[in-house]
């Protein structure tokens, strides 16, 4: 018979964790989106000629998914402003590894075992035939979450960078 609170503790744990790769991973395209107009706000259309939607046309900001906003990032970068480019070039790469753990825990199912709140079984199809059961242990997952949060934190640099906020009246 299931402990009532351990599943309680499961359901909010399973929110929690889903929910948060969720968050940072909008948070991010969101910053994504704002760095590339911002590098393209002189000329919009040429967003446009990146990414095929189909064999006589091309994507739009909104079509793209995550994987071509960070690689249209880092091309705009390297062509439009190369110092921005080499001195975040890193955290830009490091928001793959974002956008994989965000598409691991959208689409992965989640187990726990009775009375473990050290660990969860993320399973996953591989292919049509076989599922990949991996074990983490939550302590991971959170540092994983903590890296993330650093190289975030890092790319809405980049993005004040770009805006550049004007200051505060002073009264």
């Amino acid at each position: 018979m299931s402990n009532p609170e351990f599943t309680k503790w499961i359901y909010n744990t399973e929110a929690l964790l889903r929910g948060t790769f969720l968050r940072m991973a909008v948070d991010s395209e969101f910053m994504l989106c704002m760095i590339i107009v911002s590098i393209y706000k002189d000329n919009p259309l040429e967003i446009n000629t990146h990414f095929k939607k189909d064999k006589d046309h091309y994507k739009g900001l909104h079509e793209m998914n995550m994987e071509e906003k960070i690689a249209l990032t880092k091309i705009a970068l390297n062509k439009y402003h190369q110092s921005f480019f080499n001195q975040y070039k890193e955290d830009i790469n490091k928001l793959d590894f974002l956008r994989e753990d965000r598409n691991m825990f959208a689409h992965s199912k989640m187990d726990f075992y009775e009375n473990d709140r050290d660990a969860v079984m993320i399973s996953k199809m591989v292919n049509k035939l076989k599922v990949r059961q991996d074990l983490y242990k939550i302590s991971f997952i959170k540092d994983q979450l903590l890296q993330h949060h650093k190289v975030i934190t890092n790319v809405l640099g980049l993005l004040m960078d770009f805006i550049k906020p004007a200051p505060l009246p002073v009264e």
